[in-house]
């Protein structure tokens, strides 16, 4: 080729150039720039002689501008190694994964330039197609082991990541046999897992189980991956085996167990301590690896069922003022639970209850004579408690508090909630704490200068604003005293009206909250739900007002599964409110009421599902459900109480689940780490944050810094372990193996949990700010740090109203966080990288469209992006496909005439346009799924066109388009879509989803119908 010589030469010859040429797409147009095509590189062969640098896009490889890299890459591999990959699509994802730093045409090094070369040169010698593979055969990169790190950390992400880094990786990859062949695709090799980390897991995950370290029982036994590992990392004093066959004895023994697992008598576990862990730290984790594995994994005994709750009854007044006097012959009972006998206090006020229910809450309920009867709620765990403080108000301090505020005891006045009823006074006392970030227990410091206005007091069933005297507080020796504000120690009383009499109400719910601040450095403290008791006199509950962030307000719908209500099974040490203490099988036993919550969210799903379990949550009737009824206080028929009352959050949650109609999966947009998590981390308090910041700056906490970039917070929280040790055993700030719960990220800021921490700004998993960073874990922990420049260029480069993708700033981080990320480069596929090519190209032009949600059917088939987003936003009652690839096949079907942001018409642009219309409304789901909705298409157009394609031969129903749009115009349009029965257009065209699969559909869709369906 003229003026492409010397370094810039193209091929040896006249006849190399010609036999490329051949293989040249000419779809092209003249004076193409761009573009996978003979006419492309006609252009810039033209221009060569100007400027050289044209040689490049003018060669068989185009460049990276005749098409991108992995666009030409795929099309010779299709032509001369065509059974390497599947198809196109999982080509060009495992290409996505090549470093593309090589020279065009060179014939060696880890590169996709290296791999096309030789793909080329296979036209001619097809012993250059294990060159071309995934591994690079020995000459596109000497070690394979690079290659299968390249795949692996690239595909297998989120929850099916399977190292903490490249080196982790290279080092369990060295113990791999890799003697397979080229393009193995089972067998105990490196090749082998290399396949199944490559574009196969980027397109179904599930493949990743079968790239680790064990195989997946499909890359060898998981045993040969076993022994692999623990014989070439535990050798000498961690040596776990004298030899290969006595690893693979005892492997023969071991449970499989679930994939990617760190804990339980299992192989998967054995293996992955026996792995990278065991190469970096071999005292540590070859000994978890062995055959014994004492506490790590094995399983767990079955949690215990009753607890002794042992402590001291002190006299109100002396806890106050720090004497602490023990009250001897106190009476202590247990509300709230059945079967536990009252305990009376002896020498220094101390008491034992015996045979307590575990895992859920108790209220203690202390009186001694003399004194007035006085309750306190308390968390109770799966392990004996001691050393618990409970107190009990004596006569003379309450007389004194009565005469201070001026209330007289049990003089009855009209209810202010309901004036039927006569009303007393009881009385609430409490301290008001911060989150504990200026305490090194993590209990919390009392907070001084709150004054009364600032606190809100509700109550009752409605939880509506509550007759009250108060609050008052107290001087800082505990007792009254004329304050305006809290003093020192931040205690204060509170008189709330209860019922004398009547029935019903011998307690009600009592809440209280403040917001301290000036605009922009709010402080927020509480809600903190209690309840007010009756008795001959005044009784008195202990009740604390903790900061917690949380601003008043907020709740809603979209609720999830996963993300909120199964954390609130967790034990109580972990946030939750104890429910699998009981309802679980570990080691061996038996869930309580067959009900088992423990072993994640699909085995608790299982046993809520309101199909299978429509006692347990009732869709029909919400609050009948037994999930809300049995743990509610008073338990009358279960061992324990979970929710104080119909007003805690918990069962509010649940409550709006259940009534949202119980889905498994909720619509709506992924958490974004930049968006949300790095706000809530590294903002000061009062901006959005919780004041992690003020310890973590610049790595001088624990070598975790949190107040810099987004990408160096993201490394530190998820790849790197922990610098300061752990109290649980936990050794990852991120918890990658299916115990996100035991993340050092969530247990470090949590109230009553193992983990010594300076700050406890979570009271419980209920906590809405616990359960954002629970569901970000949960999803995969996606970082989406590249979103921000995504958006921000797109912002400057679309904006004329025609071109612009999104409606604003927000909308666009949260679309661009559930897209796969892809590789730098792309320019074809459905990869946010690919978006950002084009959004970089863009000037208010077609790149735009390209850059936009729907990729403009380039980066990736408009079916790619639209099957994606209606998958993750049409879900429950709102799903259009049972699976992404039923969305896929008929989505082929679809017209692509239309324009990008188009509302209306039967187009697969018109669905797109209603796909992302969907992640704010969900009523747009059936206008972006297969019959249009008679939005995108008339019902008939969409009905007729879909007939006609699909039901041909001996299944065709209308001899042709006419005689069919006849037919339909006598159909009744009354159903629904998703209707199966009924005599309906709308019926039929549920049959016709499934017909281009199943033929037999056909005639449930035609004029006639079959008996018992559309008829």
């Amino acid at each position: 080729m003229v003026g492409c010589t010397g370094t810039n030469q193209l091929y040896t010859d006249e006849a190399a150039c010609l036999a490329a040429c051949a293989l040249f797409p000419t779809t092209g147009q003249d004076g193409d720039a761009s573009g996978d095509t003979l006419q492309c590189r006609l252009f810039h062969a033209a221009a060569v002689g100007g400027d050289a640098s044209h040689c490049a896009h003018a060669s068989a490889q185009g460049g990276n501008a005749c098409g991108s890299n992995c666009e030409v890459y795929c099309r010779f591999m299709a032509a001369t190694c065509g059974t390497t990959f599947s198809d196109v699509p999982t080509c060009l994802a495992t290409c996505s994964a090549y470093p593309a730093d090589g020279d065009i045409d060179a014939p060696d090094g880890n590169t996709v330039q290296c791999r096309t070369f030789h793909a080329m040169a296979a036209a001619g010698d097809n012993s250059h197609c294990p060159h071309a593979g995934i591994t690079g055969g020995g000459a596109c990169g000497g070690d394979p082991c690079e290659a299968y790190c390249d795949q692996v950390q690239a595909n297998c992400t989120d929850a099916n990541q399977l190292y903490t880094d490249r080196d982790a990786c290279l080092a369990t990859c060295a113990n791999m046999p890799a003697d397979g062949a080229w393009d193995a695709t089972d067998g105990n090799s490196v090749q082998c897992r290399v396949f199944h980390g490559a574009g196969a897991a980027r397109a179904d995950p599930t493949h990743c189980a079968h790239a680790s370290a064990n195989g997946g029982d499909a890359c060898g036994t998981y045993c040969e991956g076993y022994c692999d590992q623990v014989m070439g990392n535990c050798t000498g004093g961690n040596a776990q085996y004298a030899d290969p066959a006595a690893c693979a004895t005892a492997c023969g023994g071991f449970p499989v167990g679930s994939n990617f697992a760190t804990a339980g008598d299992n192989v998967q576990c054995r293996t992955f301590h026996g792995s990278y862990p065991a190469a970096e730290d071999p005292a540590a984790h070859c000994a978890h690896a062995g055959e014994a594995s004492v506490g790590v994994c094995e399983d767990l005994a079955p949690p215990p069922t009753e607890i002794d709750i042992s402590g001291a009854v002190h006299e109100l007044a002396s806890h106050l003022n720090g004497t602490h006097t023990g009250v001897v012959g106190a009476s202590v009972v247990a509300y709230g639970v059945q079967g536990v006998a009252p305990a009376t206090t002896i020498a220094g006020g101390a008491f034992t209850l015996a045979n307590v229910p575990a895992n859920g809450q108790i209220v203690l309920a202390v009186s001694a004579p003399g004194n007035q009867q006085t309750y306190q709620t308390l968390s109770v765990g799966s392990a004996d408690m001691t050393g618990v403080g409970t107190v009990v108000a004596g006569g003379a301090w309450m007389a004194s508090v009565n005469t201070t505020y001026g209330v007289a005891p049990g003089t009855a006045f009209t209810c202010q909630f309901n004036a039927a009823y006569q009303c007393v006074y009881s009385l609430v006392v409490g301290a008001i704490l911060d989150d504990g970030s200026n305490d090194p227990g993590g209990a919390g410091l009392p907070v001084a200068g709150v004054s009364a206005a600032e606190i809100q007091v509700t109550g009752g069933p409605d939880n509506v604003p509550w007759r009250k005297m108060g609050p008052y507080f107290l001087n800082a020796d505990g007792t009254p005293g004329n304050n305006s504000t809290s003093q020192t120690t931040g205690l204060f009383v509170v008189y709330v009206e209860i019922p004398q009499t009547a029935a019903g109400y011998d307690q009600v719910h009592i809440e209280l909250a403040a917001v301290t601040g000036t605009a922009g450095n709010e402080k927020y403290y509480g809600p903190t739900h209690t309840a007010a008791y009756r008795s001959a006199s005044t009784a008195v509950t202990w009740a604390d007002l903790r900061e917690t962030g949380i601003p008043p307000g907020g709740g809603g719908g979209n609720i999830s599964f996963d993300g909120q209500i199964y954390p609130l099974f967790l034990p109580t040490d972990q946030g939750g409110y104890g429910c699998q203490g009981c309802h679980t099988n570990q080691g061996g036993a038996t869930p309580a009421g067959g009900l088992n919550l423990s072993g994640g969210a699909d085995v608790a799903y299982q046993s809520l599902d309101p199909a299978t379990n429509p006692t347990r949550v009732n869709v029909s009737d919400p609050a009948s459900s037994l999930l809300l009824t049995k743990p509610l206080y008073p338990a009358t028929n279960h061992p324990i109480f979970a929710w104080g009352s119909t007003n805690d959050p918990a069962y509010q949650l649940i409550l709006t689940w259940i009534t949202e109609g119980a889905n498994r999966f909720a619509a709506g947009a992924r958490v974004s780490f930049v968006a949300q998590i790095k706000p809530m981390l590294g903002n000061a308090v009062g901006s959005g944050g919780i004041g992690c910041s003020s310890c973590h700056t610049g790595g001088s906490a624990a070598s975790l810094q949190l107040n810099g970039d987004a990408a160096t917070m993201y490394y530190e929280l998820v790849n790197e372990a922990a610098q300061d040790g752990s109290g649980t055993g936990e050794g990852y700030r991120v918890n990658k193996t299916g115990d996100l719960e035991r993340s050092l990220l969530l247990t470090n800021p949590l109230l009553g949990n193992a983990e010594a921490h300076p700050q406890k700004p979570f009271a419980s998993a209920a906590d809405p700010r616990y359960q954002l960073l629970y569901r970000w874990i949960q999803e995969g922990y996606r970082y989406d740090g590249y979103c921000e420049d995504y958006c921000t260029t797109l912002e400057a480069n679309c904006n004329d109203g025609t071109h612009t993708q999104y409606a604003d700033h927000a909308s666009c981080l949260s679309a661009c966080g559930a897209m796969p990320y892809g590789a730098a480069g792309d320019a074809t596929v459905d990869t946010a990288e690919c978006r950002i090519f084009h959004a970089g190209a863009a000037n208010n032009d077609d790149h735009c469209f390209h850059a936009g949600p729907s990729g403009g059917g380039i980066c990736g088939g408009w079916c790619d992006a639209l099957c994606r987003q209606t998958q993750a936003s049409c879900t429950g009652d709102d799903a259009q496909f049972a699976t992404t690839a039923d969305c896929l096949a008929a989505c082929g079907g679809y017209p692509t005439t239309g324009t990008v942001g188009d509302a209306s018409g039967d187009t697969a642009q018109c669905r797109s346009y209603h796909v992302q219309a969907a992640t704010a409304d969900a009523t747009h789901c059936d206008h972006a799924g297969f019959s249009g909705a008679n939005v995108c298409g008339a019902w008939c157009d969409v009905y007729c066109r879909d007939i006609q394609g699909y039901c041909t031969g001996g299944d065709q129903q209308f001899a042709d388009a006419a005689t069919c749009a006849t037919a339909c115009g006598g159909y009744a349009t009354t159903g629904n879509v998703g209707d199966l029965t009924g005599n309906t257009v709308q019926c039929r065209l549920e049959h016709l989803k499934y017909a281009e699969a199943d033929a037999t559909h056909c005639a449930h869709a035609g004029q006639a119908s079959t008996a018992g369906t559309c008829q």
